[in-house]
């Protein structure tokens, strides 16, 4: 039995309808400008190379979940013009894939402003499964494996994460660097991080510290001033490729005028 609905009731349906037309334009619009972003930003207007690039760069199997950096600067005692560079990072990756992937642990050093051949050095690499050590070489074994390419130091060792779920894969490298008392050094995401902490302590009456990073707006990152240094909290997600510098400038007293 069907009821036909009063004249009053109009004032109920009219609006109803306003919206299911609405929201049938909103779908359209949406499969509209889908279908646009992927014929034309990653479609038929750019050159098939460059659109394999793209897919590429786009896809990923491993996520850095948390990522913590920490930097100690100081002055290098005898040698006026360079600081201490101490650098520690860590971070738990996950294998989002659907099956078990390799996954090339990587850290590098630069030794192009050390003062000397072989000041610059990896002291520890270290990989663990839900806290339990997986590998682990200190800077005596390190340095059996390392490879120099110019002026840059790298450890590489390639290891199989299996699919999720799987437990918590923590990775740790730590370094010591000879680098000058004005510079800035780069940390570059090599897969997308969610979370990361940046932490550099160091002499407030000696250095000025910043974080500058490449990506985002001011307001993505939360900086709080420590004792004996400062932390940022970066809170948006780093893409393959971007980074965040740290610079940092000695305080130079200023000379002495005779009057």
């Amino acid at each position: 039995m069907h009821v036909l609905p009063k004249i009053g009731d109009a004032f109920m349906i009219a609006p109803l309808l306003a919206i299911a037309v609405e929201l049938a334009a909103a779908q359209e619009l949406l499969k509209t400008f889908a279908y646009d972003v992927s014929h034309h930003i990653i479609g038929r207007l750019l050159p098939p190379e460059l659109r394999e690039h793209m897919l590429g760069y786009l896809t990923t199997h491993f996520v850095r979940r948390h990522w913590f950096v920490e930097y100690r600067i100081g002055e290098w005692p005898n040698r006026p013009g360079f600081v201490k560079f101490m650098s520690l990072t860590e971070y738990e990756l996950e294998n989002r894939s659907d099956s078990p992937r390799q996954y090339p642990f990587i850290y590098e050093v630069e030794e192009s402003y050390s003062p000397e051949i072989g000041l610059a050095r990896i002291c520890h690499v270290r990989a663990s499964v839900d806290g339990l050590p997986w590998i682990e070489h200190k800077e005596e074994e390190v340095q059996g494996l390392l490879k120099h390419s110019g002026p840059t130091v790298t450890y590489c060792e390639k290891l199989t994460i299996p699919r999720r779920p799987h437990g918590v894969y923590r990775f740790t490298a730590e370094s010591v660097e000879c680098l000058p008392d004005a510079f800035e050094s780069a940390f570059i995401a090599s897969v997308p991080v969610l979370e990361t902490t940046v932490r550099v302590l160091y002499s407030k009456d000696k250095f000025t510290v910043h974080l500058i990073p490449s990506f985002g707006e001011e307001s993505a990152v939360l900086k709080t001033e420590l004792t004996d240094g400062d932390q940022w909290v970066l809170n948006t997600p780093i893409l393959p490729g971007q980074c965040f510098l740290v610079r940092w400038n000695l305080i130079k007293a200023a000379p002495l005028v005779r009057s």
